[in-house]
C-alpha cells in the first residue's frame, strides 16, 4: 500500500470516529435535557397566545 493511500484511509477512520463521538455527545445531551425537564404542566404565554402542554 502506498503511503498516500494509507494516509487517506487513516484520515477517513479519524473522520468516522470523530463523527461517532459527536453523535454520542449530542445524544447524551438530549437524554440529559429530557430527564431534567420538570414534571407536570407547562404553561407558555408568548406573542402567539397561551399554550398548555403536559410533560
Amino acid at each position: 500500500m502506498l503511503p498516500k493511500e494509507r494516509a487517506v484511509k487513516q484520515n477517513t477512520l479519524y473522520l468516522l470516529v470523530g463523527a461517532l463521538v459527536v453523535v454520542v455527545i449530542a445524544l447524551g445531551a438530549y437524554v440529559y435535557h429530557e430527564q431534567t425537564k420538570p414534571k407536570g404542566v407547562e404553561l407558555k404565554i408568548d406573542d402567539k397566545g397561551i399554550s398548555i402542554q403536559q410533560n
